[in-house]
């Protein structure tokens, strides 16, 4: 029995980079430098009367090692992106955009970066139920 990985040491081409169980973390610190991002705050014109038009979000995305049980409720597979909302009991303004209690207030872009099957006491969030 053979693995291509034995063989082939950029399996996605020149400049690509395979990482083990134990390098984990400087996979997150290499994402670094492609993680910032700048586009329209409402690039598609959706919200009416055009609040905050022109504005430009400057971000940066969060990569995170998280739980593949969580797979198909946040993301599909390793490398997807979703939005992680953060609400607060009070109201808050951005622009002239209000928003209120207990509603998706604050958005972090965010990119499942790798996944772990097993989390000692988490059954739920693991992948051993």
């Amino acid at each position: 029995m053979w693995w291509p990985g034995d063989y082939i040491k950029q399996p996605f081409g020149d400049g690509s980079k395979t990482y083990s169980e134990q390098e984990i973390m400087h996979m997150i610190y290499d994402l670094e430098g492609t993680s910032h991002y700048s586009e329209l705050f409402d690039q598609f014109s959706i919200l009416s009367g055009q609040p905050n038009q022109g504005l430009v979000v400057d971000g940066q995305v969060i990569n995170a090692i998280v739980p593949s049980g969580l797979k198909g409720e946040l993301f599909y597979q390793a490398g997807d992106y979703f939005t992680y909302c953060i609400s607060t009991k009070q109201p808050r303004v951005f622009g002239q955009l209000l928003y209120k209690p207990g509603t998706c207030q604050i958005k972090f872009k965010m990119r499942a970066a790798a996944l772990f099957n097993k989390l000692a006491g988490f059954a739920r969030m693991s992948g051993y139920v």
